[in-house]
């Protein structure tokens, strides 16, 4: 947790899980449908959000983030920013394939994707640098003291993990070695003074109660944002 006042606070949420997701595809540009659990997860995390001073949401444009965007919005009055900066990678060729196929029918062009993704890219798609040159500019605008209060995001395994290795001062060409679940919840928080802080990675929704900043706003009903 952070030892001085927390100046905006930034609630990331992964989308809830898709086909793609429980098949071990490749999940890119290519719209992929929420299963069930993927949108009950977010239903759940509703229940929760609604109680929070939220100030801002915002979503990636593809459809299973938005579709979470909007449940946890709700009927509430809370804008809702559509950024194209938080996409995920583009997989281009392979987007849709299977995890267990592409290794084999693409032998070499995968391993070098698997070893270094940061200069190789799927064929026809984007590299992590790529993906963080598009993030950058919303970076920037989270460290902008003029924004203040809780924002929630919801976007995609690659943009989340290049932002908490950002706030980290981690290299973003070290992505591989953070998990995401679909559903999870990362918080990274700004303060008044000093680097930014990472309260939280991983999250599910039954860890999430105690987490710095949010558990008081869980205990009370937020008069501005109603169902």
């Amino acid at each position: 947790m952070t030892w001085t006042p927390v100046r905006l606070r930034v609630c990331l949420f992964r989308h809830g899980e898709t086909w793609h997701n429980r098949e071990h595809r490749y999940s890119g540009r290519r719209d992929a449908v929420l299963t069930p659990e993927g949108e009950w997860t977010f239903r759940r995390w509703r229940d929760l959000v609604r109680r929070w001073p939220v100030s801002m949401i915002w979503t990636s444009p593809l459809p299973r983030a938005v579709a979470c965007a909007r449940i946890l919005r709700g009927s509430d009055p809370i804008p809702l920013v559509w950024s194209s900066t938080l996409t995920e990678m583009d997989f281009g060729r392979w987007d849709g394939a299977s995890w267990e196929e592409i290794p084999i029918v693409e032998r070499e062009t995968w391993r070098r994707w698997a070893t270094d993704p940061w200069q190789y890219s799927p064929p026809g798609g984007e590299t992590l640098a790529d993906v963080a040159r598009r993030l950058y500019p919303f970076w920037v605008l989270l460290q902008d003291p003029r924004h203040r209060g809780l924002w929630v995001v919801v976007s995609h395994l690659a943009p989340i993990k290049i932002l908490l290795l950002w706030a980290m001062d981690a290299p973003p060409d070290r992505s591989f070695r953070l998990f995401l679940s679909p559903g999870s919840l990362s918080v990274i928080a700004f303060p008044e003074e000093g680097p930014p802080v990472v309260e939280a990675v991983n999250c599910p929704y039954e860890g999430s109660r105690g987490l710095p900043g949010l558990a008081d706003a869980d205990a009370r009903p937020n008069p501005e944002h109603r169902s």
